[in-house]
Formats: structure tokens, C-alpha cells, sequence
């Protein structure tokens, strides 16, 4: 096994929330999720339908805004990006 300890972090999510509805009727598709990807790892989702694993790579990819919490790559928040 190859360690990735020293690389670089491509991919960051801190406390990312994705939330559906207004208050009464909110639906909470993510919940506080915490993830690092360094270059040059493999990572894979699993979960049942409707689990969020669409919601979570959507909003990994800044197609769809995180309700709460900030998705950084390489350092720099995704909201605002030039997509250029």
C-alpha cells in the first residue's frame, strides 16, 4: 500500500450540508459531512438510493451550492469559481 500522507489535498469538504424545503418541512439530503481527497487517491460512495450520493458529488463538481458548511479545491472555495 502506497501511503498518500504527504500529498497534496485536492478536494476538501468542512461540515458540508445540504439541506431541501423550508422550515417546517426541511429535508436534510447531507448532513455535516468532513472529507479530504489528495491527489493521486481513489474514492468511491456507496449507499443506498437516496442516500445523497448524487447530492454530495453534485455539489463536489459546484453544480449544486452546500446549504451550510464549504467545499475548497486545492485551498480555495468552490462558491465563486471561475469556471474558466
Amino acid at each position: 500500500m502506497v501511503s498518500l500522507e504527504g500529498q497534496e489535498v485536492l478536494v476538501e469538504l468542512r461540515d458540508v450540508t445540504k439541506t431541501y424545503g423550508r422550515a417546517p418541512n426541511v429535508f436534510v439530503a447531507i448532513e455535516r459531512v468532513n472529507l479530504r481527497i489528495r491527489a493521486g487517491e481513489f474514492v468511491g460512495m456507496l449507499g443506498p438510493s437516496g442516500s445523497g450520493k448524487s447530492t454530495l458529488l453534485r455539489m463536489i463538481a459546484g453544480l449544486t451550492p452546500p446549504s451550510a458548511g464549504e467545499i475548497l479545491y486545492r485551498g480555495q472555495r468552490l462558491a465563486g469559481v471561475n469556471p474558466h
